[in-house]
């Protein structure tokens, strides 16, 4: 009766601890999560307002210089080689803009065209970018026509060997109307960018992810998914529901089952910071952190296995305990009674 009155105050004191216990790390895990998406927003950020601002100073030094067309093989290069996170830089212009050139673009890139260490590799001259007319290419067509600054995937739509990049464009508005001249086009590598994000990953088997409004992947740790596939191409009730979500804009986080392996993704908008100067509107992208379930509860598991071995030997010992104590609190009146008995 001691045993299982013992045994059934435990229960109930077990249960109770291990389902608080589970709520507080579920809830450690999402404060956690949290943190880390808004670390992992703010480095990409750094990362792109440093292209950005490097940008801008590069545009303001060559403003005098806008009729000289070798000055702008001088400022192309200046900008890879001052900026480790540009891997390269065209400077267009519009056609007939320079006398003697039809089209004009300076583009300087490094040698290691998918690499990620820039500051080893030399940077090098080239006079094609992509497949096509630099005139048809997004990264120059569109900010000739809207006059827009912003961040752009110049190879989508386009076949080409090129590594995966996003590149940032800055309109040059003539001195006299203000109209679109030309455009400073500067890449920036999504492999390097993928490399800088998951060396500061929250745990050992979690990795973070950046998808654009289209779902395709900016930041993700295999590299042949990014800007290949997106997330809307990846199998799953469950990992459909969540690329929608992130697409969409939403906040929050939600369990998922990818290859057997049971994970949960949190995910919320990428904002970007708002500094004065610059172009601050929205991109549509969303920033995800993936964690296996083992990473989440794997200290609560080990803890509830240790809770119930724990239980089960104590209870095993205080029952040979409480026997051995009876036993021999109870041998003088067995003897007793053996003795009536034989009497």
């Amino acid at each position: 009766m001691v045993i299982s009155a013992t045994a059934l105050l435990l229960m109930a004191s077990m249960t109770i601890m291990l389902i608080y216990a589970r709520k507080a790390v579920k809830e450690e895990a999402t404060r956690k999560a949290s943190v880390m998406l808004d670390y992992t927003t703010h480095s990409i950020d750094n990362i792109l307002l440093s292209v950005e601002q490097t940008t801008g100073n590069i545009y303001f030094n060559m403003q005098p210089y806008l009729n000289n067309p070798d000055m702008m093989y001088v400022y192309a290069r200046k900008l890879v080689e001052t900026n480790p996170y540009v891997a390269g830089c065209a400077i267009a212009f519009k056609e007939d803009y320079f006398k003697g050139h039809k089209l004009f673009m300076a583009y300087f890139h490094h040698a290691d065209s998918a690499g990620i260490a820039y500051a080893d590799t030399d940077v090098e001259i080239d006079d094609m970018f992509g497949n096509t007319p630099y005139t048809e290419q997004s990264w120059y067509a569109n900010p000739m026509k809207t006059g827009k600054v912003g961040w752009t995937n110049p190879l989508k739509g386009m076949e080409t060997s090129e590594a995966p990049i996003i590149t940032f464009c800055l309109p040059i508005p003539s001195p006299e109307d203000n109209k679109p001249i030309g455009v400073i086009g500067v890449d920036v590598s999504l492999s390097q960018l993928s490399k800088i994000v998951q060396e500061a990953k929250p745990s050992e088997h979690s990795y973070c992810t950046l998808i654009d409004q289209d779902g395709t992947f900016i930041v993700h740790p295999l590299k042949n998914k990014l800007m290949d596939k997106t997330a809307l191409m990846l199998k799953g009730q469950s990992v459909q529901k969540v690329a929608k979500a992130m697409i969409s804009g939403k906040t929050g986080y939600s369990p998922l089952k990818i290859g057997g392996q049971q994970l949960y993704v949190f995910y919320k908008p990428f904002r970007r910071a708002v500094v004065p100067g610059r172009s601050i509107e929205e991109l549509g992208w969303s920033a995800g952190i993936v964690y296996p379930e083992d990473d989440i509860f794997g200290d609560y598991n080990d803890l509830l296995l240790y809770v119930i071995v724990i239980a089960v030997v104590g209870l095993v010992l205080s029952t040979i305990i409480t026997y051995s104590y009876l036993h021999n609190k109870l041998k003088p009146l067995v003897m007793l009674t053996e003795q009536a008995q034989r009497i």
